[in-house]
């Protein structure tokens, strides 16, 4: 039983590792499983449905035994992420910035995906709106230390429109 291995499917747009159970790379090409995922992952990312498969995902393998291994797999998945796009950050920092994408894409969808440059389409209604600033919800704390609110020392605003389609479009035109 401790020749037992598990795959990874890998995918580097989403930074996401999908375990495969029971992994046989000589039957690769007959498991249905990672075709699966495959398709779920190009539904995720549509960008990347006509790009070849090595462009953006990887499939490897790692005994099970080690991947069922706490301490292993956290040295693992580092091991994989550190070599795909990871520049030293924590994993939650990654995290945190998907979910930014996650949230401005669906917001992106949501006003019918309007693009700065094209006519037809209809400019983003909220676009760098104050409603979609991002701030910490540190006030309670702030306080509490003796700090002054954010609003009044920050430096720079950030909007989750800086993770949108749309905003990309605008930088775009105005280069």
């Amino acid at each position: 039983m401790s020749d037992r291995l598990t795959g990874l499917f890998i995918c580097f747009q989403c930074k996401e590792i999908n375990e495969i159970p029971d992994y046989v790379p000589a039957d690769a090409d007959k498991d249905t499983r990672i075709g699966y995922l495959a398709e779920t992952h190009i539904r995720r990312h549509p960008s990347v449905e006509d790009r070849i498969i090595t462009d953006w995902a990887s499939l490897g393998s790692v005994p099970t035994k080690n991947w069922e291994n706490a301490e292993y797999r956290k040295q693992i998945v580092e091991k994989i992420m550190d070599s795909h796009g990871r520049t030293g950050f924590e994993q939650s920092f990654y995290d945190t910035v998907d979910t930014f994408r996650g949230d401005a894409l669906a917001c992106w969808k949501r006003h019918n995906r309007p693009a700065y440059k094209d006519n037809t389409s209809p400019k983003c209604a909220d676009y760098l709106d104050k409603s979609k600033e991002l701030k910490p919800d540190t006030a309670v704390e702030r306080k509490a230390a003796g700090l002054p609110r954010y609003d009044d020392v920050k430096v720079k605003q950030t909007f989750l429109c800086q993770y949108c389609p749309y905003h990309q479009s605008v930088l775009n035109e105005v280069r």
